[in-house]
């Protein structure tokens, strides 16, 4: 079985679907301002897409990140992003980070006040599903899910939650599962005017 390693052939599948996704968009990114929340600066950044090529690239992380002439490092919590103001971006992204955050339902308000309006958001996490098509008949009721693997890893989510809780009031949301056990990308737009 495949076990996740940031870098790891999981990583690598789930950065092309992530890529492939962008692309399926059409969207010229070019000048528009895009930001990894959690993400990393090396040759493994989702930052490095093809599709973001022009773009305007930032990333947010607790951490010191060593620096990169081609993206703008921002050292804060994803829980409150004082630093940045509402509506900036219009790609906001987030993979394999949100497991780790104790209160994640902040990061992710904050996520969606920084995104503006009719910008996209993209959220990657670990997450649980039915297996339809099981090994083995008695596994036939069994979810499955990564295994924790940091010192910090509180949450796994399924495709309901993400759907109903990160993407609440948004347009065009799409789910989908990918890998086994699953890491499920989500991504909508946020709409152009506030419902009330």
């Amino acid at each position: 079985m495949t076990v996740e390693v940031r870098g790891g052939k999981m990583d690598k599948k789930f950065r092309a679907v992530f890529w492939e996704k962008l692309e399926e968009l059409k969207i010229d990114w070019n000048g528009k301002s895009v930001i990894d929340i959690g993400g990393i600066g090396g040759p493994l950044s989702l930052l490095r897409s093809p599709e973001l090529k022009g773009a305007n690239l930032s990333c947010l992380n607790l951490s010191e990140q060593p620096r990169n002439r081609d993206f703008t490092f921002i050292k804060g919590n994803a829980n409150e992003m004082k630093m940045i103001l509402d509506d900036t971006y219009d790609l906001v992204f987030c993979n394999a980070m949100l497991e780790h955050d104790k209160f994640f339902w902040k990061s992710v308000a904050e996520m969606k006040r920084i995104l503006k309006p009719g910008g996209l958001l993209m959220i990657g996490v670990p997450g649980y599903t039915k297996d339809e098509n099981p090994p083995l008949n008695f596994l036939q009721n069994v979810t499955f899910t990564f295994r924790f693997h940091m010192k910090k890893d509180y949450y796994r989510f399924s495709p309901q939650a993400i759907e109903e809780v990160f993407f609440e009031g948004f347009n065009q949301i799409e789910v989908i599962s990918v890998l086994r056990p699953p890491r499920i990308l989500g991504m909508g737009f946020k709409p152009l005017e506030e419902k009330n």
